[in-house]
């Protein structure tokens, strides 16, 4: 199964998407092509940039986490209690905090229920 998740700002188009192959665990993400670098977050602009606008496995992972909470970070316990997490998973996190980040406006936010 799929599940696809559109970045994006607050009331904005999206300017990619991130998508998660449930069968593969992994994760794949696309920068539109249309949109004007500087209108992204750092990351897919560098995508583009390397002419690379679609990566996926590590690479995409890596946009994924920095995007995240990390997983070693001291009062993550408490943190999955407060999110009613059972435990750990980046899926989760996207779909209860859509990808907030303090270096950017982005959000990253599921397109299924």
């Amino acid at each position: 199964m799929l599940k696809k998740f559109l970045i994006h700002e607050h009331d904005k188009d999206p300017v990619g998407e991130l998508i998660y192959d449930t069968d593969k665990s992994e994760f794949t993400l696309k920068a539109y092509e249309n949109v004007e670098p500087t209108e992204m977050p750092a990351f897919m602009y560098f995508m583009l940039k390397e002419n690379k606008p679609i990566v996926s496995g590590d690479l995409a992972m890596c946009f994924v986490r920095e995007r995240l909470v990390p997983p070693e970070r001291a009062n993550i316990s408490q943190i999955l209690a407060d999110l009613q997490m059972p435990y750990y998973d980046e899926v989760l996190f996207l779909e209860k905090l859509h990808g907030r980040c303090v270096m950017d406006d982005f959000l990253v936010t599921p397109t299924y229920s």
